[in-house]
């Protein structure tokens, strides 16, 4: 049947060619879009002939994994027009082999601009691409031309491992959980297993899975890697982030949608080193509103159709760590108690009001109330030293975060 196809609209090409239709360079395009002559039903068979889950037998080893759903987890492509979807549909489905260019639509250098960067940040399986692509035109044809960072051999490794990794890591994910604890549990993992650093593959997702150092590109592809498995909707997200230390630099997150709604998810900043030197995982930027996300990134770039308003899967609210009123001594002793039985090391939480945020502390450390909250604490685990206790603040999020000590 493919043989049949492929003479079908070899014949209405040659058809089109010997009918005395002729078109100057700028002219093609407009024959593809708007369905004049035979090229219409060129564009239509192509259109149609494509499927996002076929590639050539001989690289079936490196087809699209069957996790990803195509409507779902690729939100730069929805953004794309007609010709540019059908341009990057025909590379996606090329790709994985390596060739030295592939047959696509006419195309613009905006429109080549938009679509490599839709396919990047789409897809961080195709961690083999390298930063630039081009278009060459021979007549009427059109090639994109891309370039590679690593070998075809190199690539088949680097894609396979890094998916087997993925999936080995969401194995232990807990039975039942929901969309949340799913994302809280890949964002966990991703944190856990790397360390932030700069290497030859710390801005695609093996740096984190396979070699576990990473940059925030690495991080943010590696979690929307395993969220495309799980068939949880995340795009990569870009712009800058500062803080006291590194100042303005240029970053990369996600924003991800829990039960329909959207927020932002940052696991390189939610990754920080202790002053001590310890790695522990951290969820100040966990489900953020973008009024939120402003205090520290700017600059933010995603798609428009995705809007970040919703505190549904923010950390503090979903999992009851907010502080709001008096009450918040109760607030912290359940927090606690929740930490202490899921084996974290700490305890984080949020004030919702400047005035609380500067009592509680006080009361907490000055006054030493929170001594009398750790010896509660402790009967939730025995070890917990009810005598000694670190903590730090951040008093731009009115974030309290407690770290435990274990007596030996």
């Amino acid at each position: 049947m493919r043989k049949k196809s492929v003479l079908s609209v070899l014949i209405c090409c040659i058809v089109f060619l010997f009918a005395g239709c002729s078109a100057e360079k700028g002219d093609v395009r407009s024959l593809l879009q708007n369905g004049v002559g035979h090229f219409s039903l060129f564009a239509e068979n192509v259109l149609k002939s494509i499927s996002v889950q076929s590639f050539s037998d001989t690289y079936a080893q490196l087809k699209e994994p069957q996790y990803i759903d195509w409507q779902t987890n690729r939100l730069y492509y929805e953004n794309l027009n007609e010709t540019e979807k059908l341009a990057y549909r025909c590379i996606y489905n090329n790709i994985f082999g390596q060739p030295e260019r592939i047959a696509v639509p006419l195309l613009e250098d905006g429109e080549l601009d938009r679509l490599y960067t839709a396919l990047r940040n789409d897809n961080p399986q195709l961690l083999f691409l390298g930063e630039k692509a081009s278009l060459l035109t021979a007549g009427i044809s059109c090639y994109f031309v891309p370039t590679y960072s690593m070998d075809y051999w190199q690539a088949r490794e680097a894609v396979t491992d890094s998916a087997a990794a993925a999936r080995a890591v969401l194995q232990n994910l807990p039975q039942n959980a929901d969309d949340f604890e799913k994302l809280l549990y890949a964002h966990d993992a991703v944190c856990e297993m790397c360390v932030y650093g700069d290497n030859g593959n710390a801005s695609n997702c093996s740096g984190v899975l396979l070699d576990h150092t990473a940059t925030c590109a690495g991080y943010s592809k590696a979690l929307k890697l395993m969220l495309d498995m799980l068939n949880i909707p995340s795009c990569t997200v870009t712009g800058n982030a500062s803080d006291e230390e590194s100042g303005t630099v240029s970053h990369m997150w996600l924003a991800v949608c829990i039960d329909n709604q959207w927020s932002f998810c940052d696991p390189t900043w939610d990754d920080p080193v202790s002053e001590d030197g310890r790695q522990v995982v951290e969820h100040s930027y966990f489900g953020l509103t973008r009024e939120q996300l402003s205090m520290t990134h700017s600059d933010i770039t995603m798609p428009d159709t995705i809007v970040c308003d919703s505190e549904n899967a923010n950390y503090y609210v979903r999992r009851n760590l907010c502080c709001t009123d008096e009450a918040y001594a109760d607030v912290l002793l359940a927090g606690m108690q929740l930490a202490l039985s899921e084996g974290r090391p700490t305890a984080e939480f949020r004030f919702t009001d400047d005035a609380l945020f500067e009592q509680a502390c006080r009361e907490l450390f000055e006054d030493d109330t929170i001594y009398a909250l750790l010896q509660q604490a402790q009967l939730t685990n025995e070890s917990l030293a009810a005598d000694r206790i670190s903590y730090s603040t951040d008093d731009k999020h009115l974030y309290l975060k407690l770290n435990f000590v274990f007596d030996e």
